[in-house]
């Protein structure tokens, strides 16, 4: 009999130690700092003065004659010379992106299909797209990709 209330009393006991364990949650964890916050994963950074951070785009490619269409989903940064130049086309990144919208619907899923072409191909429609829209503006010194996914 006696064993067996020893054994009663170590389960209550840890039972009980898991318990408080349990409730206090988080913040025991967080030390005298108070509520604690799961270090961030993220980088945070500033776009250098002479890039033009365009906003994510989806655009509809057409795959075939039959009104079926895929989405080309692209991030792009633009080079500019100088700052000034750069400070200057931030100000028309809707009319850009309305018009990348207008150009790459004449393009066909295929085209971008391989990745050394398709990509290229990216890039030299992101730059005529901002040619287009900017006559006689600043000239886009270099199209970065940062992010190209086909859906």
């Amino acid at each position: 009999m006696g064993g067996m209330g020893l054994i009663i009393v170590r389960w209550c006991f840890i039972g009980g130690m898991a318990l408080a364990v349990l409730c206090a949650g988080p913040s025991a964890w967080a030390g005298e700092g108070g509520s604690a916050k799961p270090p961030s994963n993220t980088i945070k950074a500033k776009v250098p003065a002479n890039f033009v951070p365009l906003p994510r785009l989806r655009l509809a490619v057409p795959l075939d004659n039959n009104r079926i269409y895929r989405m080309l989903e692209l991030e792009v940064w633009l080079v500019m010379d100088k700052p000034e130049d750069a400070a200057k086309l931030g100000s028309e990144k809707t009319k850009i992106v309305a018009t990348m919208k207008q150009v790459f619907m004449g393009y066909r899923w295929e085209a971008f299909l391989e990745p050394e072409t398709g990509f290229a191909l990216a890039k030299a429609l992101v730059k005529a797209s901002v040619d287009q829209c900017i006559k006689g503006g600043p000239l886009v010194e270099d199209v970065l990709i940062r992010q190209m996914i086909l859906r």
